[in-house]
């Protein structure tokens, strides 16, 4: 599983100990699956996980010892790339200068209060609160984080963080005052707006899933899939290399419906099946 598959440690170890648990569940007299098995089978099972042949749990971090924090210029540049997305949108006329403002910000926001991907999608406008050992930051002072990361079985875990960069305040309120209202949802709760993008408020097991829907322009269906092949090419985020993958049915007044397959970094656009043709009556 790690030469061919290129699996991680912990995916390994978390494979096994699901085998483990199964073999003790069969070989434990209680339950009576010995003799029921050397009955049918002429045999019997027996525990095949030992300390000898499964991966131990020794070090508490044991992720890539490659990957490695941006040093302070690097996130500089990064931030900066962020806001010049913005100007470009607003220098070519196009639609998407509002998404590129709102996800500057959601950058910020990650930086200024240290959250993680899920903790940010997650944020609403009143979890944003005042502090009043920090006046200064006004209705920003303190950042009720519900979605934390939890434990193994449990709900996620709340905390509370206190703002201290003041740049990261000023990111925030300017966006929240000037470019949020622009979506045109001032009575939607999220943070974040979409403009057709949808995210569940609780993700299964551990997959992730996102949603679109709307009806887009022809003008604007180049910018569309640019953006889809750039989602298509955002590197793995994890040990085990899966990449995004994901399927829309998109239905053409003229052309009919077709199908834009997210996989393997690419977008790859093809006439969709009889089964979709509904979409086009």
């Amino acid at each position: 599983m790690t030469s061919e598959k290129h699996l991680a440690p912990s995916t390994i170890r978390s494979y096994q100990c699901d085998v483990r648990l199964f073999s003790e569940f069969l070989i434990d007299g209680r339950y009576g699956w010995g003799p029921a098995c050397e009955e049918a089978f002429g045999t019997f099972p027996v525990a095949v996980c030992h300390e000898w042949n499964t991966i131990a749990h020794l070090n508490d971090y044991e992720g890539d010892p490659e990957a490695k924090p941006f040093t302070r210029e690097q996130l500089q540049l990064f931030l900066d790339y962020a806001d010049d997305q913005v100007d470009r949108a607003v220098r070519a006329k196009r639609k998407g200068a509002l998404a590129a403002y709102r996800d500057a910000t959601l950058f910020k926001v990650i930086y200024g209060w240290g959250l993680r991907r899920t903790e940010t999608s997650k944020l609403d406008l009143v979890d944003f609160g005042r502090n009043p050992q920090a006046r200064q930051f006004g209705r920003y002072g303190t950042l009720n984080v519900r979605y934390g990361k939890a434990k193994k079985g449990q709900p996620p875990r709340r905390r509370n963080v206190l703002s201290v960069m003041d740049w990261a305040v000023d990111a925030v309120a300017d966006y929240v005052e000037n470019v949020r209202p622009r979506f045109g949802f001032p009575d939607h709760p999220a943070l974040w707006i979409t403009n057709g993008w949808g995210t569940p408020r609780q993700h299964i097991n551990w997959t992730h899933y996102i949603f679109y829907g709307a009806d887009i322009r022809e003008s604007a269906l180049d910018w569309f899939m640019n953006q889809l092949r750039e989602i298509a090419r955002i590197p793995a985020s994890d040990d085990d290399g899966d990449l995004i993958r994901g399927l829309f049915l998109a239905s053409h007044e003229v052309d009919g419906a077709a199908e834009w397959q997210i996989r393997e970094g690419q977008l790859f656009v093809s006439s969709a099946d009889a089964r979709h043709q509904y979409l086009d009556e």
